[in-house]
């Protein structure tokens, strides 16, 4: 079976803001749940499965990272996608979902 290429934020250029920059990382938190859907990665539903990672500063939420390891766009291409927003200053939203036409 195909198995999804690994994740390299390191590619992608943000923006950090100006009120985050200079910051102790003793200020900030990650919040990570490496296999969100557990039972459903269990059974092998491998499509229902993500990977979610969080950051607060002081407190609050500033970070979120969407990544879902076994998404697959059905055109042949690599599988997995991955989203994520900073509040305040730049977000990668997935892309609307295909419309699905049912089957007559």
């Amino acid at each position: 079976s195909r198995q999804p290429d690994p994740v390299n934020l390191g590619r992608v250029a943000l923006d950090v803001p100006l009120s985050l920059r200079g910051r102790s990382w003793d200020d900030f938190v990650a919040y990570v749940d490496p296999i969100d859907g557990t039972k459903q990665y269990c059974l092998g539903n491998f499509y229902a499965v993500s990977v979610l990672i969080g950051v607060t500063f002081r407190g609050r939420p500033t970070i979120g990272v969407i990544h879902e390891p076994w998404y697959d766009a059905g055109d042949g291409g690599t599988l997995g996608r991955t989203t994520w927003d900073v509040v305040g200053c730049t977000s990668n939203p997935f892309p609307p979902a295909p419309r699905i036409v049912p089957a007559v």
